[in-house]
């Protein structure tokens, strides 16, 4: 959100006003409500005598879902003059770490960040933010005084530890139906093949088979607001791809349905003869 709050504090110093910003990302909930735009939009608009709009509004939108956006006419007007951000440099990594934790009073342990930037090399550059999210939050909980140690982010697993640790207690909170709903719906989010490695996959929310069962409802939610889960538009997918292997509880689960597609597949090649079923 670095480069969208820059964006936003440069719009607020080129305007003559005080008018508020809102700035909403693109996974907030609110921006699938044709209703809320409607305000947002009549707020970021000139009044009807030519007043100065009341605020300057900030969409911070995913080019995943695109399309989705140019569904909403108050949007693809916003499109037109879109701001275009690009992954994070080592540089801007650095900075959206170490300026918000000064702002905040604190400080961060020689070699921390270098060790967050080797643990993220091979990662993705559109999924570093969130990776990143949940182990500075820890290292901001496990903190001595006003600094973020290195011992605390070895001890918590490093970045997929540190996830593991997160989903294990999002999962912990669901009731027995939501954990059962919880479990479709993330092996079903999980492409598996013939024994190679697991990968994530989007999916939309309605097209989940497990999306009528009971707790589905509340099991999404609760993994959505836990980040176990990220949603942009009508796609689902899960948020941390290193829970693949780093969580056990995950990966119990995708040995176990990796053993009966081989099992199925080794009946499949023996005419289904009944010697072959366990």
């Amino acid at each position: 959100m670095l480069g969208v709050r820059e964006c936003s504090g440069q719009a607020r110093r080129d305007r003559e006003d005080d008018a508020p910003v809102v700035v909403l990302a693109g996974d907030d909930a609110r921006l699938t409500g044709r209703a809320f735009l409607h305000t947002l939009s009549a707020l970021a608009g000139p009044g009807r005598n030519g007043e100065s709009p009341v605020a300057l509004v900030v969409f911070a939108l995913s080019t995943v879902c695109a399309e989705h956006w140019f569904e909403f006419p108050q949007l693809s007007t916003a499109l037109r003059d879109a701001i275009l951000l690009g992954p994070l440099s080592n540089e801007g990594l650095r900075a959206a770490i170490q300026r918000p934790a000064e702002r905040a009073g604190l400080s961060l342990e020689p070699g921390l960040f270098d060790l967050l930037l080797q643990d993220l090399a091979g990662v993705p550059p559109a999924d570093r933010l969130s990776l990143l999210q949940p182990a500075l939050w820890n290292l901001w909980q496990d903190r001595q005084d006003t600094r973020l140690t290195i011992s605390a982010y070895l001890d918590a697993g490093g970045i997929a530890g540190i996830g593991a640790t997160l989903a294990e207690g999002i999962y912990e909170q669901l009731s027995t139906d939501e954990r059962q709903a919880a479990t479709g719906v993330l092996l079903q989010l999980i492409k598996l093949g013939n024994h190679i490695q697991p990968t994530r996959q989007r999916i939309a929310r309605t097209a989940l088979d497990c999306e009528g069962s009971p707790g589905a409802a509340v099991a999404m939610d609760i993994l959505l607001r836990g980040r176990v889960l990220n949603q942009e538009g009508e796609l689902v997918e899960i948020a941390n791809f290193t829970l693949l292997s780093g969580w056990p509880r995950l990966r119990q689960w995708l040995d176990s349905r990796q053993e009966i597609e081989d099992a199925a597949r080794a009946w499949e090649g023996q005419n289904r003869h009944a010697d072959w079923l366990y």
